[in-house]
């Protein structure tokens, strides 16, 4: 169903229809979509592909970019890989995080921004060591298929 989305940019908008139509499992190439709205959605155009992307989001339709080729239409098993790709993703910026604030000298930090300092690294620490491949494993060895409340996740590394 094509809805009128007064606020988008006509470009947004005409991505927006177009990608609401795909059936899961299609593709259309940056080509198509760059002829679609006279711009190149990888250049200048590319939030308005954001945009039109998030909008089929909020209508429960996941579109996903196809490196150097365009964008596709997940199945429902595909997000499993969505969400594996993020958690790889947060995994690295945590440790390069954690070891940019590591060259820190702390002496030259005030006390008060020496704490947030460690609370900040100790954080980035748990989000390093959630987002690794075994502890995913751990956590699906006891899940039975279903997503587990935050505190029995949180139970199983005590």
């Amino acid at each position: 169903m094509t809805k009128s989305i007064p606020e988008m940019a006509v470009e947004t908008r005409l991505l927006y229809q177009r990608l609401a139509k795909m059936q899961i499992g299609d593709t259309m190439s940056y080509a198509a979509l760059n002829e679609l709205i006279g711009r190149d959605v990888r250049q200048e155009g590319r939030g308005n592909l954001r945009t039109a992307t998030h909008a089929c989001l909020n209508d429960g339709i996941v579109i996903a970019t196809v490196r150097r080729e365009g964008v596709k239409r997940l199945a429902d098993v595909e997000f499993v890989g969505v969400g594996e790709k993020a958690l790889d993703s947060t995994r690295r910026k945590a440790r390069h995080a954690i070891r940019t604030m590591m060259t820190a000298d702390l002496n030259s930090i005030p006390s008060d921004k020496r704490t947030r300092h460690a609370a900040v690294q100790s954080a980035l620490g748990v989000v390093s060591m959630f987002s690794k491949e075994q502890t995913v494993a751990k956590i699906e060895s006891k899940s039975d298929g279903a997503e587990l409340p935050l505190a029995k996740t949180l139970e199983m590394f005590k």
